[in-house]
């Protein structure tokens, strides 16, 4: 009777938005949107269709052509077009090469377009170039586009527009819009000194524990970051604003099914690492006691009548020494998941059905206590390095400190249900690593302090629903997530990197220099070097020619060392390991070969015979010369000469890279 009902309401709702959709003037819609973004009638095909949310309607509009050109649109009925994307088939190409229209231009493209299909939130939204983005070396520019309202930012309001790198035609755009059914009036608001201190006094930093992983093997380091997250000084009255949480969805350990089977394995003698794995895997507690420990387990629900579906046995990733078994236990009407410790026995994830579970109305102090009962049975030696930390419902969670600082990942996460009964556990506990001293680390006032000097702490508006509506409210908020360095003050990436600001190569020694231009425009898209000065006469080297080509080809490729750099070069075949000398010169004739390759012509190249050169000293890799001097990507001396075997310089290596990319 139920699913009845449900049917039956859900098709009345669709027969009354259909017949609202009926009333809406669609003819006036497609035809304000195509004058708008220029549609022309040169596609053969249109459809739409729409979709109701709240009391927005978005209208998805939609034309093709019979050779898979389209052009696809969203538009909504607040006025406005949040969704633009075009596709021409006959323009796709992957190659990198120099923009024919500079970025401010193309800048200037996108908000003009954006402006026309936006009439009604014209000066609203702005294009803004984005240094995370393409520089339009090897793609199309793409650029941010950010709202603001009463000169604040609109924190939930943001997305992104791509313009064609040559004809300036906008290929696509997307924002992100919110219907405000009203802002905070900014007319009287504090100061952002007074919002600072504010945030120092009711909010701050903490000084935590961070790790990343740098070949196979986890790195610690200690960072200032923000104590309260999604909590933001109010603006009209200084108070703190909490903003509603955002619900995350941990996903469980993965769990892999042993294939049975046996194998002879003959007279093979093993090797010392195979024999050292062996015997590392040999001293860990058998598949059977570790089963038969998480069934006596008075504080699990792993039943004898629980069927053991998969079990298995993995090397921590960072830890060579630490191994864990994942174990499955399953049937129609139950199940219980768990991961253990192989070699202490310690129980490190658990979770079970929790159909049964008494949650609703739940009692925090004592789902608190039934949490501390399962903490001390659980979390063995251990337990000493953990604080309580926070109880949320049913769930409890226990944060472990080193040093005095929070280990940020490292927590022990329990959830029980009103009759004491363990839902869920979830034990984190890094080892095998070094935690850096922090007794000489600033305090948390001096790295807001810090933070404030390298990011900005601007108004803005933040989305409030209640009672269905909207309300932008005025708040002080970072621009972005912070690490600060708590011995240096510099702000840093996850890899305890300082960040810096991205620009363009800049060099001292090449103004009145003959390759001037060619080599700041390579400046300007990140081909060059880190240095004051150039020295465009001085001979390259094999190393820095190699970089620059690499940059060239590669705009999206980060290499840190030679070996990065020419493993990167060898297995997109520009050279090959045989040809390797890092600090040597670089002759003409091996500058057109690593040219050929990257443009993929090597195969045609290699056809010697087939080549004439206008050269008189040209004998061996005619093809490779002939190619590139026809494509006047690399010349002679105007006498008949290319002098093969010359040392290329810094200033014609940057020639011949500025010719590739104009190609």
């Amino acid at each position: 009777m139920k699913k009845f009902i449900s049917t039956a309401l859900a098709a009345s709702i669709l027969m009354s938005v259909t017949y609202v959709y009926a009333e809406i003037d669609m003819k006036k819609i497609v035809s304000d949107v195509k004058s708008r973004v220029g549609i022309t009638d040169e596609y053969t095909d249109f459809s739409n269709n729409y979709y109701e949310n709240g009391n927005i309607t978005s209208y998805h509009l939609n034309w093709s052509s019979e050779d898979k050109d389209y052009v696809n649109i969203i538009y909504n009925s607040d006025d406005i077009i949040t969704s633009y994307n075009v596709y021409d088939d006959s323009r796709w190409d992957s190659a990198t090469s120099i923009p024919k229209l500079s970025a401010e231009d193309a800048q200037k493209a996108a908000q003009s377009f954006f402006d026309k299909a936006n009439p009604a939130c014209k000066g609203d939204f702005k294009v803004l170039p984005d240094e995370n983005l393409n520089t339009a070396l090897g793609s199309d520019y793409c650029f941010k586009i950010e709202r603001y309202k009463n000169g604040a930012k609109v924190n939930s309001d943001y997305g992104n527009i791509n313009v064609e790198r040559d004809t300036g035609e906008i290929l696509s755009m997307y924002i992100s819009y919110t219907h405000f059914d009203n802002f905070d009036d900014v007319s009287t608001i504090i100061s952002a000194a007074d919002a600072k201190k504010l945030y120092k006094e009711k909010l701050g930093l903490e000084l935590v524990y961070l790790s990343y992983t740098e070949d196979k093997k986890l790195i610690m380091f200690p960072a200032y970051v923000e104590k309260e997250n999604q909590k933001y000084i109010n603006a009209i009255d200084g108070e703190i604003y909490e903003a509603e949480n955002i619900p995350v969805i941990y996903k469980k350990p993965s769990m892999m099914e042993n294939a049975s089977g046996t194998a002879d394995y003959g007279d093979t003698k093993l090797t010392e690492t195979e024999i050292s794995e062996l015997e590392k895997i040999s001293g860990l507690i058998s598949k059977a006691d570790i089963e038969a420990q998480l069934r006596n387990n008075k504080l699990l629900n792993v039943s004898k009548d629980l069927p053991l579906k998969s079990i298995s046995l993995n090397r921590s990733s960072y830890d060579d020494t630490e191994y864990i078994y994942r174990l499955s236990f399953r049937n129609d009407e139950s199940y219980a998941d768990a991961a253990v410790n192989a070699k202490t026995g310690e129980l490190i994830y658990y979770t079970a059905d929790c159909k049964d579970a008494e949650n609703e109305n739940i009692d925090e102090e004592k789902a608190k206590k039934s949490a501390e009962k399962v903490f001390e049975a659980l979390a063995g030696a251990k337990k000493a390095e953990y604080k309580f930390e926070d109880a949320d419902g049913n769930s409890v969670t226990y944060q472990r400190f080193v040093n005095g600082i929070k280990v940020k990942n490292d927590t022990i996460s329990i959830a029980v249900d009103n009759s004491g009964k363990l839902l869920c556990y979830n034990s984190n506990y890094t080892t095998n690593v070094d935690f850096p001293s922090v007794a000489d680390a600033m305090s948390a006032d001096e790295a807001a302090d810090k933070m404030f000097e390298a990011a900005s702490y601007d108004l803005s508006y933040y989305p409030e629903i209640n009672d269905e509506k909207i309300t932008a409210k005025a708040v002080y908020m970072l621009s972005e997530q912070i690490k600060i360095n708590p011995f240096t003050g510099a702000l840093v990436d996850y890899r305890n990197s300082e960040v810096t600001e991205p620009s363009a190569y800049t060099y001292t020694d090449i103004e009145k220099h003959y390759a001037k231009n060619q080599i700041e425009t390579l400046a300007k898209y990140g081909i060059g070097f880190d240095s004051a000065e150039f020295y465009p006469d001085k001979e390259i080297n094999q190393r820095d020619f190699l970089s620059m080509v690499m940059s060239a080809a590669d705009i999206y490729g980060s290499y840190e060392n030679d070996d990065e750099l020419y493993e990167a070069a060898q297995n997109r075949e520009y050279i090959t390991p045989e040809e390797r000398d890092s600090d040597s010169g670089v002759t003409r004739e091996f500058a057109a070969k690593v040219l050929t390759r990257v443009m993929g012509a090597e195969r045609f190249a290699e056809y010697e015979d087939i080549y004439v050169t206008p050269f008189k000293d040209v004998t061996e890799n005619k093809g490779y010369i002939a190619i590139l001097s026809a494509m006047k990507l690399i010349n002679g001396d105007g006498n008949g000469y290319f002098h093969p075997k010359n040392k290329l310089t810094r200033a014609e290596a940057a020639c011949i890279i500025y010719n590739y990319l104009n190609k």
